[in-house]
């Protein structure tokens, strides 16, 4: 007898792709992508939400092939919401101007 998926997992199989990644087609879908067919138009051209970059926050490119469970900066729709833009774009201790914040 073989095992049902729990339904996390099937969630995960139905959307693979990061939930940081974006492309103009991604935002005509009206929902979360699930094939790479579905975030690529013409221009191939994507970006990871968190750094507004074609790199991803490993520094590494982004692509709806690549962007999937196992890369360390991978998050899923079932996750909750990203840190917020300011601990992402600064080190601690500064503002998210990236200047020093005050004491």
């Amino acid at each position: 007898m073989s095992e049902r998926p729990v339904k996390g997992e099937r969630i995960e199989e139905l959307f693979p792709i990061c939930a940081e990644l974006r492309s103009k087609k991604c935002f005509l879908l009206g929902r979360a992508p699930r094939t790479s067919a579905e975030v690529l138009d013409a221009s191939n051209d994507c970006w990871c939400a968190l750094t507004d970059d074609r790199l991803g926050v490993d520094k590494d490119p982004v692509h709806p092939d690549d962007c999937r469970r196992g890369r360390r900066c991978f998050r899923s729709l079932l996750e909750g919401a990203p840190q917020d833009r300011a601990s992402v774009d600064s080190s601690p201790g500064e503002g998210s101007s990236g200047t020093p914040s005050p004491a």
